[in-house]
């Protein structure tokens, strides 16, 4: 009994992992080249949102900073959460359909922030938002300058999934 008890809490703990997964991975080649390309100074590798009994989100975000040179002081992620005919929905609080997430630095060149679980802890609210998506990004680097990156939505890792969070 002791055995069977032991396999079902594992395989409840992996299924429940499996979209974070993302979250330890490093940007890929592939998604570095498309940040790149779209003059961002961040490479994302992935986004997740876990959902609480409450129907708050709490959203995780990987990313890179691969501007060569300069230290993030800031990044400021706008992230909208979709439902599952693919519209955008609104937070029950706000009733804004986006919400902005900000990383506090320094990140310097080169470096990861990995995502760990719940970054920001009930950023959203709604019971039938299935995803995810970061669609601008801005940037203030140490010394001052200022970089926004919009129409991120087409870069590789810059969507995810929600998932219910395992008490």
């Amino acid at each position: 009994m002791k055995k069977l008890l032991v396999v079902v809490l594992a395989a409840m703990f992996v299924s429940g992992c499996a979209g974070k997964a993302a979250l330890s991975q490093p940007p890929s080649t592939e998604e570095i080249q498309a940040a790149q390309n779209a003059n961002s100074p961040l490479a994302v590798s992935a986004i997740h949102g876990e959902r609480n009994s409450a129907n708050g989100i709490n959203i995780s975000i990987t990313f890179k900073n691969i501007d060569a040179k300069r230290t993030i002081k800031y990044a400021n992620f706008n992230v909208q959460l979709i439902n599952a005919v693919n519209d955008p929905v609104a937070d029950e609080i706000s009733g804004e359909n986006q919400v902005s997430l900000q990383y506090t630095g320094p990140l310097a060149p080169g470096k990861i922030n990995w995502g760990g679980l719940g970054g920001w802890p009930t950023a959203f609210y709604h019971p039938n938002a299935e995803s995810l998506v970061i669609t601008d990004i801005s940037v203030e680097f140490m010394n001052g300058e200022k970089l926004s990156v919009g129409g991120v939505k087409s870069i590789p890792g810059t969507a995810g999934i929600i998932s219910q969070k395992l008490y």
